[in-house]
């Protein structure tokens, strides 16, 4: 059956239980996807241990945690868990920094647009190509003007 927004079954619920409770990543993630569909539901929130992730050793499960945020409004107001969004805006794995870069272009005010823009900026070349297939990917990030500089940056690159 489809996940959907805001309903979880008794059985969902323990198997994310279960998932997040894993050492390996790959089911953390898995976890963290389905609560990234699913977000808080009357029956079981699981927005701590969202937040708790976003700050993960594992920078795959951090950026999995980053994209799970965004359906967690709870999660989004704390404050310890913008300090992490803001972090990971400077994180060295380009999936985590794209993760944070686009909950930052997705929700406002989840981070200063100073730390945005410093975001964008970088010109490294892992974080410069994995935005740029981000911007590929949306038509509204392929709209959105605060990402000129970096496609305009890419197109006079030699």
């Amino acid at each position: 059956p489809a996940l959907r927004r805001g309903q979880a079954d008794a059985e969902l619920v323990a198997v994310v239980d279960r998932l997040l409770g894993v050492a390996d990543d790959g089911p953390r993630i898995a976890a963290l996807d389905v609560l990234r569909q699913v977000g808080p539901t009357a029956e079981a929130d699981r927005s701590g241990a969202v937040t708790a992730l976003l700050a993960d050793r594992s920078a795959p499960v951090r950026a999995a945690a980053l994209r799970a945020a965004a359906a967690f409004p709870s999660v989004l107001k704390d404050d310890g868990a913008r300090t992490a969004v803001v972090e990971a805006l400077g994180d060295d794995d380009p999936e985590a920094r794209v993760a944070a870069i686009r909950l930052a272009l997705d929700v406002r005010g989840v981070a200063t647009d100073r730390a945005l823009r410093r975001a964008l900026e970088d010109e490294s070349p892992a974080h410069r190509a994995a935005l740029l297939a981000a911007i590929q990917s949306s038509k509204a990030y392929a709209a959105d003007l605060r990402l000129v500089g970096v496609v305009a940056g890419a197109l006079t690159d030699d």
